[in-house]
């Protein structure tokens, strides 16, 4: 769980509002200490109000400032504003344009119960995130320009919520082992305009995600339209697009021309004699039923079978269970890799050896207590453990994590066949291994 930083202390038996730093005092020089003490938070519910630093103190060796108390709600990484919320944060960007360091992020803003939002103070807040281990630099950017500030960067961050509200996922491919910052300056996006009926709502969008946004002044006049149907075609333009630049960042990676020529040669010659081969064969689940088909697919999803559970499914872009099935995957391969690990272990195999302590080197990957469950048309109710390595290099020894789930399993029929056309998580909680 993200550690929260900020809740209502009292101090000198009043009620304030604490923005806890997690950084000792010493990490801030004296100049620093008195310049960030002085620096203004801002609120907002109908007009610009300021929030003044009144002191810090220190609490387990932590500094804490802190000011008047405020009933906050904090914005986590999956934050989407509705149409009330991108009206208010257009009228108080407005109000904030001339702030060259402020920028929408997470840990800089807050909701208001009740109505409105709050800015933390900019400066103190950028400080506390450099120093402090609680927020990071791919957290800062997932809403925020790495290039922009003030009141483009704001115009930037409104046309990626409006984004987010309208399409229902993040422009942006989000792994935590590479900052964002090449994909948000060089990927190249569908053109927007004509997708969704308003074509100037979709064309100040696309513009502030190509690094242009407009000015401040034309999200304070627009009426944002209520969220619709996204065409078939333009996801999968958008797919295609994601699919073009993951394939440029790994490129990117290598410095040998000849290599990298080679490579995409040959890349190309297979892509293009898999897609006639792929055009000429049935499709890989014809003539199984949908039981059979849910069957199928998570005993690919146990053997991380990839390439299986891309020909069964028709979207991969938001299910949770094919996302986690990638980061083991990855997980594996480092593991295999760099430590020169073994062969994982079924969790029958690893219970009946007694289930004895993992090393470094050893992983129990697996499903067990897997239950299919037809629930009403083409949709199954799917319960499992989940057993996989944990995913910090640090906790790698020991028990394996088992995570119990549930997901509901949504079948559509194409070309005469049966393919997972969503999974939904309905369920997923951390079980005690034995």
């Amino acid at each position: 769980m993200e550690k929260q930083h900020f809740c209502i202390k009292t101090h000198n038996q009043e009620k304030k509002l604490a923005l806890l730093t997690m950084v000792h005092s010493k990490n801030f020089t004296s100049s620093d200490f008195v310049s960030l003490k002085q620096d203004c938070g801002y609120i907002w519910k109908g007009k610009l109000e300021p929030w003044h630093i009144e002191g810090s103190f220190e609490e387990n060796n932590k500094l804490i400032f802190f000011g008047p108390a405020l009933d906050l709600e904090p914005l986590d990484l999956e934050y989407t504003a509705d149409v009330k919320e991108l009206k208010e944060l257009s009228a108080f960007f407005n109000e904030l344009k001339d702030m060259k360091h402020c920028r929408f992020t997470p840990k800089h803003f807050a909701k208001i119960r009740g109505g409105g939002f709050f800015l933390f103070p900019p400066k103190l807040m950028d400080e506390i995130i450099k120093l402090s281990p609680f927020g990071g630099y791919h957290e800062l950017i997932r809403y925020c320009h790495p290039d922009l500030k003030g009141a483009v960067g704001l115009s930037y961050s409104l046309a990626l919520l409006d984004f987010r509200r309208l399409f229902g996922f993040h422009p942006w491919i989000q792994q935590e082992e590479e900052p964002l910052d090449q994909e948000i300056r060089t990927r190249v996006i569908p053109d927007l305009k004509n997708v969704l009926n308003s074509s100037r709502e979709t064309e100040m969008i696309y513009q502030g995600l190509q690094g242009n946004p407009p000015d401040l002044q034309r999200w304070m006049e627009l009426e944002p339209q209520e969220t619709q149907e996204i065409p078939e075609s333009f996801l999968r333009s958008w797919d295609k697009s994601l699919l073009s630049f993951s394939r440029q960042r790994y490129f990117m990676k290598n410095k040998i021309k000849l290599i990298l020529l080679t490579a995409a040669t040959l890349m190309l010659i297979f892509f293009v004699s898999k897609r006639v081969q792929k055009i000429l064969e049935p499709p890989f689940t014809i003539g199984l039923t949908q039981l059979e088909v849910v069957e199928q697919f998570y005993s690919a999803l146990e053997q991380l079978d990839s390439e299986t559970t891309g020909e069964m499914t028709i979207h991969r872009r938001n299910s949770d269970v094919l996302k986690d099935m990638d980061l083991v995957y990855t997980f594996e391969a480092m593991r295999t890799t760099r430590v020169g690990g073994e062969d994982a272990m079924s969790p029958e195999e690893w219970l009946d050896q007694g289930a004895p302590f993992i090393t470094r080197n050893q992983s129990v990957l697996g499903y067990t207590e897997l239950e299919i469950t037809p629930l009403q048309t083409n949709q199954f109710e799917v319960s499992y453990l989940s057993w996989f390595p944990p995913s910090s290099e640090e906790d790698t020894a020991g028990v394996p994590v088992i995570i119990q789930r549930v997901d509901r399993v949504e079948l559509a029929q194409k070309k005469d066949a049966w393919f997972i056309s969503s999974v939904e998580t309905l369920e997923k909680k951390p079980m005690e291994s034995p």
